[in-house]
């Protein structure tokens, strides 16, 4: 089966954590400098964050972490703390008065190993259980894993620094602050200045190209066998941003990003789709049936629509849902 292709809004598909400051006044904001090295050969992480936190009250922090993860270290204000750990929720005792903003850093190791579907036979499940792996294909860790220390804000933004193998790029929300060589690996910047509820995060040896539409960065990270495709999909996503554009104002975010997976997966728009699968539905006029023909859609009534998609459904074809 041909491999399949994550877009990303991004969002990066996100999974709700538990609402993790203890009863009371929200905090108000919260910055994590973010670092991960990606150790491919052990299926393992090592990350440390390093988060700034403004908070209206004085209460126990908790972070959402995974369950599975090791080696943690966590310093209050520069200061070793003692902590709990309750399933995926590590708790710091109640911060005194007066230490607004609070300094926290977490360090950690995490392995996530979930086996990768080559073949898969149905699409019941868009993901194939496949939530956190990382292996000799490359990286991809849904947010609801745990892969970082997630602390729920009013405001959250992200500096992330990710060291892979050579030649390994990672991508995740926000903005690219570029990707350099360093001793034989390969650093990628990121930044996030928008709210989001979680960050996800792919890792392979993409090809990535970029085009602007407006404001917006339009970019493709694809792997070795796609490359080729990036121009058409890259124009296809600016008149479809130029659309919605048009009916609903402008996309609010700095990119728009198109991120190839690097084993099968059946998400729908929001998430992952086929790339073989949706060249040979658009040779056949199935793709954005609805849309006006100035934008590349063939102007079909939604009555059509529901019929291909229920004939898509009847045949589990990977569409998603």
């Amino acid at each position: 089966m041909k491999r399949f292709a994550l877009r990303l809004a991004f969002c990066l598909v996100c999974l709700v954590c538990t609402s993790l400051f203890e009863v009371g006044a929200a905090p108000l904001s919260v910055h994590h400098d973010l670092q991960v090295s990606l150790d491919f050969e052990h299926h393992r992480l090592i990350g440390t964050d390093r988060m700034e936190i403004e908070s209206g009250d004085h209460s126990d922090l908790h972070f959402f972490i995974s369950p599975a993860a090791t080696d943690i270290e966590v310093l209050l204000d520069g200061q070793p703390v003692p902590f709990t750990r309750s399933g995926g929720v590590l708790r710091i005792a109640r911060v005194s008065p007066g230490s607004s903003p609070v300094r926290v850093l977490i360090g950690y190791t995490a392995v996530f190993d979930d086996a990768v579907p080559q073949a898969p036979v149905n699409t019941d499940n868009p993901g194939y259980g496949v939530a956190g792996t990382i292996g000799d294909q490359g990286a991809f860790l849904l947010a609801g894993t745990g892969w970082y220390p997630h602390f729920e804000a009013g405001k959250t933004t992200y500096r992330i620094r990710v060291e892979a193998p050579a030649g390994i790029t990672a991508v995740t929300a926000g903005r690219s602050l570029g990707i350099e060589e360093r001793n034989g690996r390969t650093v990628s910047l990121w930044q996030v200045d928008h709210p989001v509820q979680g960050l996800a995060l792919s890792a392979a040896p993409y090809h990535v190209e970029h085009r602007s539409s407006g404001k917006v960065t339009i970019s493709t990270y694809f792997l070795s066998d796609d490359r080729d495709l990036a121009g058409s999909y890259l124009k296809a996503v600016g008149r479809y941003l130029s659309m919605y554009d048009k009916l609903f104002g402008p996309y609010p975010f700095p990119k728009f990003a198109v991120v190839e997976n690097f084993f099968p997966t059946g998400y729908g728009l929001v998430g992952h789709g086929s790339i073989e699968f949706s060249k040979k539905m658009a040779a056949k006029g199935w793709i954005g049936m609805t849309w006006p023909k100035e934008f590349g859609g063939q102007e079909r009534t939604y009555v059509e629509k529901m019929i291909l998609s229920e004939e898509m459904c009847r045949v589990r074809a990977p569409v998603g849902y």
